[in-house]
Protein backbone atom coordinates (compact mmCIF):
# COMPACT_ATOMS: atom_id res chain seq x y z
CA UNK A 1 0.00 0.00 0.00
CA UNK A 2 1.35 3.25 -0.74
CA UNK A 3 2.12 6.23 1.46
CA UNK A 4 -0.64 9.38 1.54
CA UNK A 5 0.88 12.63 2.81
CA UNK A 6 -2.89 15.03 2.58
CA UNK A 7 -0.96 18.29 3.83
CA UNK A 8 2.86 19.30 3.37
CA UNK A 9 4.80 22.54 2.00
CA UNK A 10 6.93 22.05 -0.53
CA UNK A 11 7.26 25.29 -1.21
CA UNK A 12 8.98 26.54 1.85
CA UNK A 13 9.40 30.10 2.44
CA UNK A 14 12.10 29.28 5.79
CA UNK A 15 13.91 27.44 3.35
CA UNK A 16 14.54 24.40 5.43
CA UNK A 17 14.37 21.85 2.75
CA UNK A 18 17.86 21.62 0.91
CA UNK A 19 15.86 19.91 -2.08
CA UNK A 20 13.85 21.78 -4.69
CA UNK A 21 10.03 20.94 -5.16
CA UNK A 22 10.38 19.20 -8.11
CA UNK A 23 13.51 16.63 -6.50
CA UNK A 24 11.07 16.29 -3.12
CA UNK A 25 8.12 14.94 -5.06
CA UNK A 26 10.48 12.64 -6.94
CA UNK A 27 12.16 11.46 -3.56
CA UNK A 28 8.27 10.57 -2.99
CA UNK A 29 7.75 8.67 -5.64
CA UNK A 30 11.35 6.61 -4.68
CA UNK A 31 9.54 5.60 -1.42
CA UNK A 32 6.52 4.28 -1.66
CA UNK A 33 4.82 7.47 -2.02
CA UNK A 34 1.20 7.89 -3.64
CA UNK A 35 -1.04 10.66 -3.31
CA UNK A 36 0.70 13.94 -2.41
CA UNK A 37 -1.27 17.23 -1.47
CA UNK A 38 0.68 20.07 -0.96
CA UNK A 39 -0.53 23.17 0.92
CA UNK A 40 -0.41 27.19 -0.12
CA UNK A 41 0.07 29.23 2.84
CA UNK A 42 0.03 32.49 0.60
CA UNK A 43 -1.04 33.39 -3.11
CA UNK A 44 2.20 33.45 -4.22
CA UNK A 45 2.81 29.61 -2.99
CA UNK A 46 -0.48 28.54 -4.12
CA UNK A 47 0.44 29.27 -7.82
CA UNK A 48 3.56 27.24 -7.48
CA UNK A 49 1.78 24.65 -6.22
CA UNK A 50 -0.56 24.61 -9.00
CA UNK A 51 2.31 24.48 -11.23
CA UNK A 52 3.47 21.71 -9.52
CA UNK A 53 0.44 19.61 -9.09
CA UNK A 54 0.29 20.06 -12.96
CA UNK A 55 3.71 18.14 -13.71
CA UNK A 56 3.21 14.82 -11.40
CA UNK A 57 0.34 12.55 -10.93
CA UNK A 58 -1.26 11.99 -7.78
CA UNK A 59 0.19 15.34 -6.53
CA UNK A 60 -2.26 17.62 -6.06
CA UNK A 61 -2.87 21.54 -5.10
CA UNK A 62 -4.93 22.80 -2.17
CA UNK A 63 -4.69 26.74 -2.15
CA UNK A 64 -5.02 29.74 0.25
CA UNK A 65 -4.01 32.12 2.63
CA UNK A 66 -2.58 31.11 5.88
CA UNK A 67 -4.25 33.61 8.66
CA UNK A 68 -0.48 34.47 9.37
CA UNK A 69 -1.09 36.42 6.08
CA UNK A 70 -4.15 38.29 7.08
CA UNK A 71 -2.45 41.47 7.70
CA UNK A 72 -0.32 41.51 4.50
CA UNK A 73 -2.70 40.01 1.92
CA UNK A 74 -4.39 41.75 -0.38
CA UNK A 75 -7.51 42.38 -2.56
CA UNK A 76 -5.60 41.01 -5.38
CA UNK A 77 -4.21 38.26 -3.89
CA UNK A 78 -7.99 36.71 -2.66
CA UNK A 79 -8.43 37.04 -6.30
CA UNK A 80 -5.89 34.51 -7.56
CA UNK A 81 -6.75 32.36 -5.09
CA UNK A 82 -10.03 31.82 -6.30
CA UNK A 83 -9.09 31.67 -9.67
CA UNK A 84 -6.77 29.07 -8.93
CA UNK A 85 -9.58 27.14 -6.53
CA UNK A 86 -11.45 26.23 -10.20
CA UNK A 87 -8.46 23.72 -10.63
CA UNK A 88 -7.78 23.18 -7.14
CA UNK A 89 -8.82 20.13 -5.05
CA UNK A 90 -9.36 22.28 -2.11
CA UNK A 91 -9.16 25.73 -0.22
CA UNK A 92 -6.17 25.58 2.46
CA UNK A 93 -4.77 26.20 4.75
CA UNK A 94 -7.05 28.48 6.14
CA UNK A 95 -8.49 29.57 9.56
CA UNK A 96 -7.26 31.29 13.20
CA UNK A 97 -4.26 32.09 14.82
CA UNK A 98 -4.13 33.65 18.31
CA UNK A 99 -1.15 31.75 19.56
CA UNK A 100 1.03 34.70 19.00
CA UNK A 101 -0.86 37.90 19.11
CA UNK A 102 -4.73 38.91 18.64
CA UNK A 103 -4.10 42.31 17.30
CA UNK A 104 -5.15 41.23 13.69
CA UNK A 105 -8.11 38.95 14.74
CA UNK A 106 -10.39 41.00 12.82
CA UNK A 107 -8.28 41.04 9.79
CA UNK A 108 -7.75 36.52 10.42
CA UNK A 109 -11.70 36.18 10.62
CA UNK A 110 -12.38 38.49 7.29
CA UNK A 111 -10.22 36.65 5.45
CA UNK A 112 -11.17 33.32 6.80
CA UNK A 113 -14.70 33.62 5.99
CA UNK A 114 -13.35 35.18 2.44
CA UNK A 115 -12.39 31.84 1.69
CA UNK A 116 -14.71 29.81 3.31
CA UNK A 117 -17.30 31.84 0.77
CA UNK A 118 -15.08 30.85 -2.27
CA UNK A 119 -14.89 27.21 -1.22
CA UNK A 120 -18.96 27.68 -0.77
CA UNK A 121 -18.94 28.97 -4.23
CA UNK A 122 -17.10 26.27 -6.08
CA UNK A 123 -18.29 23.75 -3.95
CA UNK A 124 -14.28 22.98 -2.72
CA UNK A 125 -13.19 21.16 0.79
CA UNK A 126 -11.19 23.17 3.20
CA UNK A 127 -8.01 22.58 4.76
CA UNK A 128 -8.23 24.40 8.32
CA UNK A 129 -5.87 25.45 10.69
CA UNK A 130 -6.43 26.47 13.76
CA UNK A 131 -4.17 27.45 16.56
CA UNK A 132 -5.53 28.41 19.93
CA UNK A 133 -9.04 29.38 18.71
CA UNK A 134 -10.99 26.30 18.61
CA UNK A 135 -14.53 28.03 19.65
CA UNK A 136 -14.23 30.64 17.28
CA UNK A 137 -13.28 28.51 14.43
CA UNK A 138 -16.04 26.01 14.99
CA UNK A 139 -18.44 28.77 14.71
CA UNK A 140 -17.51 30.04 11.78
CA UNK A 141 -17.21 26.57 9.82
CA UNK A 142 -21.01 26.19 11.35
CA UNK A 143 -21.96 29.13 9.01
CA UNK A 144 -20.82 27.12 5.96
CA UNK A 145 -22.80 23.62 6.41
CA UNK A 146 -22.10 22.70 2.64
CA UNK A 147 -18.23 22.88 2.93
CA UNK A 148 -16.34 20.04 4.82
CA UNK A 149 -12.90 19.41 4.91
CA UNK A 150 -9.89 18.79 6.96
CA UNK A 151 -9.24 20.06 10.30
CA UNK A 152 -5.45 19.99 10.04
CA UNK A 153 -2.81 19.32 12.68
CA UNK A 154 -5.57 19.06 15.16
CA UNK A 155 -4.82 19.72 18.91
CA UNK A 156 -7.86 20.66 20.68
CA UNK A 157 -9.59 18.14 22.78
CA UNK A 158 -11.80 14.85 22.32
CA UNK A 159 -15.54 16.67 22.36
CA UNK A 160 -14.30 19.19 19.97
CA UNK A 161 -12.86 16.68 17.42
CA UNK A 162 -16.20 14.59 17.70
CA UNK A 163 -18.43 17.83 16.81
CA UNK A 164 -15.70 18.73 14.41
CA UNK A 165 -16.58 15.07 13.03
CA UNK A 166 -20.21 15.62 13.36
CA UNK A 167 -20.10 18.28 10.69
CA UNK A 168 -18.63 16.42 8.24
CA UNK A 169 -14.77 17.43 9.29
CA UNK A 170 -11.85 14.77 9.20
CA UNK A 171 -9.17 15.05 12.05
CA UNK A 172 -5.80 15.42 10.57
CA UNK A 173 -3.20 13.58 12.21
CA UNK A 174 0.54 14.45 11.70
CA UNK A 175 3.87 13.78 13.39
CA UNK A 176 2.76 14.99 16.76
CA UNK A 177 0.94 12.20 16.78
CA UNK A 178 4.37 10.63 17.83
CA UNK A 179 5.47 12.83 20.51
CA UNK A 180 5.06 11.21 24.46
CA UNK A 181 3.10 14.68 25.78
CA UNK A 182 0.69 14.56 22.85
CA UNK A 183 -2.01 12.79 25.06
CA UNK A 184 -4.82 15.37 24.01
CA UNK A 185 -4.47 13.92 20.23
CA UNK A 186 -4.14 10.38 21.55
CA UNK A 187 -7.73 10.80 23.14
CA UNK A 188 -9.02 12.22 20.15
CA UNK A 189 -7.85 9.76 17.69
CA UNK A 190 -9.21 6.96 19.31
CA UNK A 191 -12.24 9.06 20.22
CA UNK A 192 -13.23 9.67 16.58
CA UNK A 193 -11.99 6.64 14.83
CA UNK A 194 -9.88 5.47 11.87
CA UNK A 195 -12.62 6.40 9.93
CA UNK A 196 -12.39 10.12 10.51
CA UNK A 197 -9.06 10.76 10.27
CA UNK A 198 -6.46 11.54 7.94
CA UNK A 199 -2.72 11.27 7.75
CA UNK A 200 -0.28 14.19 7.25
CA UNK A 201 3.44 15.91 7.84
CA UNK A 202 2.97 19.69 7.72
CA UNK A 203 6.24 18.93 6.43
CA UNK A 204 8.75 21.16 6.42
CA UNK A 205 7.96 21.28 10.10
CA UNK A 206 6.75 18.91 12.98
CA UNK A 207 8.91 15.99 12.49
CA UNK A 208 8.12 12.78 13.93
CA UNK A 209 9.80 10.37 15.30
CA UNK A 210 12.68 9.02 15.05
CA UNK A 211 13.72 12.25 12.94
CA UNK A 212 12.33 14.90 15.31
CA UNK A 213 14.31 17.82 15.48
CA UNK A 214 15.07 17.61 11.53
CA UNK A 215 13.34 18.80 8.18
CA UNK A 216 10.64 16.97 7.90
CA UNK A 217 9.38 15.26 4.80
CA UNK A 218 6.55 13.84 2.88
CA UNK A 219 8.16 10.62 2.89
CA UNK A 220 7.97 10.45 7.00
CA UNK A 221 4.37 10.16 7.41
CA UNK A 222 4.82 6.10 7.29
CA UNK A 223 5.91 7.11 10.72
CA UNK A 224 2.44 8.73 11.45
CA UNK A 225 0.61 5.59 10.14
CA UNK A 226 3.01 3.64 12.42
CA UNK A 227 1.88 4.97 16.03
CA UNK A 228 -2.03 5.09 14.39
CA UNK A 229 -1.82 1.68 13.42
CA UNK A 230 -0.06 1.17 17.09
CA UNK A 231 -2.52 2.95 19.38
CA UNK A 232 -5.69 1.61 17.46
CA UNK A 233 -4.31 -2.26 17.27
CA UNK A 234 -4.55 -1.90 13.57
CA UNK A 235 -2.25 -3.14 11.15
CA UNK A 236 -0.20 -0.55 9.77
CA UNK A 237 -1.39 -1.26 5.84
CA UNK A 238 -4.73 -1.15 7.15
CA UNK A 239 -4.18 2.04 8.56
CA UNK A 240 -2.55 3.14 5.19
CA UNK A 241 -5.32 1.84 3.15
CA UNK A 242 -8.70 3.22 5.34
CA UNK A 243 -6.80 6.79 5.41
CA UNK A 244 -6.31 7.01 1.66
CA UNK A 245 -9.73 6.17 1.19
CA UNK A 246 -10.89 9.16 3.62
CA UNK A 247 -8.80 11.78 1.81
CA UNK A 248 -10.30 10.60 -1.82
CA UNK A 249 -13.75 10.73 0.19
CA UNK A 250 -12.88 14.12 1.79
CA UNK A 251 -11.18 15.61 -1.31
CA UNK A 252 -13.54 14.28 -3.42
CA UNK A 253 -11.41 12.37 -5.41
Amino acid sequence: MKLTDTHCHIIDDSEKYTQSPEELVKEWKENNGGMLFIVGTHAEDSVQNSEIAKKFPNVYSIVGIHPQYALSSTLQDLQTIEELAKDAVAIGEIGLDFYYTKNDEKEQLEIFEKQMEIANKYKKPVCIHCRDAIQKTIDILKKYPNVHGVMHCYGGSKESARELVSMGYMIGVGGIITFKNNVKLVESVKEVGIENIVLETDSPYLTPKPYRGKTNKPMYVKYVAEKVADLLDMEVEEVLKITQDNACKIYKL
